[in-house]
């Protein structure tokens, strides 16, 4: 079996052992999530996402710090307030993503 993750294309953690079965062979999966990542595409029946993608997606670290930064500002109520909506206790928000490389992580 592969060292490297069917999901993420990451390196298989040593000693670590999960897979998930697709198109009828179980893939190597680095960690919990990407297998349940990669479950939940098969149980939706999209995995042709496997044979064309063309790259593998950016991890988190790659995100400079002046990223983060701005990420974390979001925890700001005040900035909240401009794109969340609550009523009867729910809150609702509508984000616009730019820059997904993962289109299995957007499913």
């Amino acid at each position: 079996m592969s060292n490297s993750c069917f999901h993420c294309l990451e390196s298989v953690p040593k000693g670590f052992s999960a897979t998930v079965t697709i198109d009828d062979t179980p893939q190597p999966m680095c960690c919990i999530g990407c297998q349940a990542v990669a479950q939940n595409i098969v149980e939706q029946g999209m995995t042709d996402y496997y044979k064309y993608r063309t790259v593998s997606a950016g991890k988190v670290e790659q995100l400079v710090p002046e990223q983060l930064a701005f990420i974390k500002s979001y925890d700001n109520e005040d900035i909240q307030d401009e794109f969340i909506a609550t009523s009867n206790n729910i809150s609702e928000v509508l984000l616009s993503v730019e820059g997904i490389t993962c289109a299995a992580c957007a499913w």
